[in-house]
């Protein structure tokens, strides 16, 4: 689904530059889970809890950054006064 939210809010030139903005998001988090990881369960001496819950809250702030800077681009619709 968030393949399409790039053509939902950017102007026709700009989907793709969005696109691989996003792309390059994923792979960056997708590069450095494993190390994170791997580095709490080592200071932890095993325990997975902090993992899921430092990857809740990455996904909850992922989701406010999405509702807080994402901003309407639908035309507005005009509505005539009589």
């Amino acid at each position: 689904m968030i393949w399409t939210l790039a053509s939902d809010i950017a102007d026709k030139g700009q989907v793709t530059s969005l696109g691989a903005i996003q792309n390059f998001g994923g792979f960056l988090g997708a590069a450095l889970a494993p190390a994170v990881t791997g580095y709490i369960l080592h200071s932890t001496g095993g325990n997975y809890s902090l993992v899921f819950i430092v990857g809740g809250v990455l996904l909850i702030v992922d989701a406010l950054s999405y509702g807080l800077f994402v901003k309407d681009r639908r035309p507005a619709v005009l509505t005539s006064e009589r």
